[in-house]
């Protein structure tokens, strides 16, 4: 839980939307002890993880990760889709060993190759085609379904149950296998993904996130410092202008050190002109500092993370004092807790709500 938490706050501080996945069932090795000796054993467990926000692919109408269809782009190595045949029902060992056999979704996913590829750029994978070398893609759905497909997938529902009924379930699609399909039997229809934005926008699944709050301001630091960075190397010296029309010798007119000699000729047009001169561009760097300072000031305004609540060395006025710095320091905080608020209620509370009630209608880990 502590690190898909940590991974998540990464995301909510990155994405219009972090999304976290839980419980997830899974089998795993755990030491035990017996008679005295360390004994490998398979246990079952509940685990949550980070899903990418780039992975993740909503109805377009949705406002959260219960409402119409919702899919999750999922990947398998070879030994986990391999592990999943041995399962039984829901998983399909038959449609599992013809993805293996064929190699069927192995390799480039049949998705947005922009998106592969910043995904893969981002992670320091290389490129798509190489992150994705030994990677079996597929789609995770959920949402209504019609019985009669259900069955076609090989899921045994009730004679009480028509073919043109409509059932929330889930099912796991790799090239054309469905290798996975099941009813959903939470009793409300919840589905174990939870989200939550640095700022809800009301209507949508995707909210604002940080780097967007403040992408306006963030343009003009960037301008501001590239202009600085250009007016500082501009103005470190001087720009030359030889007429060379005038020089005596053929010396190099590229090279300038302490000390050096040129050689002129006298003004044709006698009128005393010099055959080198120098002109000094002159720095704006205060201005521009003043300028970009203004608008990281405007940043903390937009994003209610001011500087002092960092302990900036440099902060000054009130932020002086042991008493000032206090009282700027419970005003900075109310920003950040709408945002402790938008993930207790988009995924802590629903996460424990859900495992709880799981347990308690005869789940098992």
């Amino acid at each position: 839980w502590r690190e898909a938490l940590s991974d998540f706050i990464e995301d909510f501080c990155i994405f219009p939307t972090a999304i976290m996945k839980g419980p997830v069932v899974t089998k795993s090795i755990k030491l035990t002890w017996k008679n005295g000796k360390a004994v490998e054993e398979e246990v079952y467990s509940f685990v949550s993880k980070r899903v990418s926000p780039l992975d993740v692919y909503p109805s377009p109408e949705a406002e959260s990760c219960n409402d119409g269809n919702f899919i999750e782009h999922v990947r398998y190595s070879e030994a986990k889709l391999a592990s999943l045949k041995n399962l039984g029902l829901p998983y399909n060992k038959e449609n599992i060993e013809k993805v293996l056999e064929t190699g069927e979704g192995k390799g480039r996913p049949n998705l947005d190759g922009d998106i592969e590829d910043e995904k893969a750029e981002e992670e320091l994978r290389d490129d798509q085609w190489t992150a994705n070398k030994n990677v079996f893609h597929g789609l995770h759905f959920y949402g209504p379904l019609n019985a009669k497909m259900l069955r076609n997938w090989g899921l045994p529902l009730g004679v009480d149950i028509d073919d043109t009924d409509i059932l929330e379930a889930e099912a796991i699609l790799i090239g054309s296998q469905v290798i996975m399909a099941k009813l959903n039997k939470d009793p409300l229809k919840r589905r174990p993904y939870f989200s939550a934005s640095y700022q809800n926008r009301p209507g949508s699944f995707w909210g604002t996130s940080l780097p967007s709050a403040m992408s306006a301001v963030q343009k003009m630091c960037n301008g501001c410092a590239r202009a600085l960075s250009n007016n500082m190397a501009l103005s470190s010296g001087p720009i030359g202008e030889v007429y060379v029309d005038r020089l005596a010798d053929d010396g190099s007119i590229d090279e300038i050190y302490p000390r050096k000699m040129i050689q002129a000729v006298s003004d044709p047009m006698g009128a005393g002109g010099r055959a080198v001169q120098f002109q000094i561009i002159p720095s704006n760097a205060a201005e521009l500092l003043k300028v970009y300072e203004f608008y990281e000031r405007r940043a903390d305004d937009i994003t209610l993370i001011p500087q002092h609540s960092n302990h900036n060395e440099k902060a000054a006025g009130a932020a002086q004092t042991a008493t000032g710095l206090s009282m700027l320091l419970e005003s900075a905080s109310k920003g950040i807790k709408d945002c402790i608020r938008a993930i207790d209620f988009g995924v802590i509370i629903p996460r424990i709500e859900y495992e709880f009630y799981h347990l308690m209608l005869g789940g098992e880990v």
